[in-house]
């Protein structure tokens, strides 16, 4: 089985070296990825990562939120205009 193989590819880079060589290098590119070092720490990452995200503030009605919050929004609204008036653009 060995000494076909051997055959077969030795043939094969005779011929076609072009079509070996991309051969080779996409069979890596399937095998070694699962092989390295990186792909563990990615599955650590993955798990640590929540899926859904906790909802701070659902709606700007909501009654949860904070008096603070609603002051912060309304003076950002009232001044916004303001603000952005006096800024000038960048050069």
């Amino acid at each position: 089985m060995a000494a076909k193989l051997a055959a077969f590819l030795k043939n094969a880079w005779a011929k076609e070296p072009v079509l070996v060589v991309s051969f080779t290098i996409g069979s890596l590119a399937v095998i070694l990825p699962p092989l390295s070092p990186y792909t563990k720490y990615a599955i650590m990452i993955n798990k640590a990562t929540p899926y859904n995200y906790p909802v701070l503030f659902p709606s700007l009605n909501s009654p949860q939120q904070p008096a603070l919050l609603c002051r912060a929004l309304e003076i950002c609204r009232s001044q916004w205009p303001t603000l952005m008036s006096h800024s000038t653009p960048p050069r």
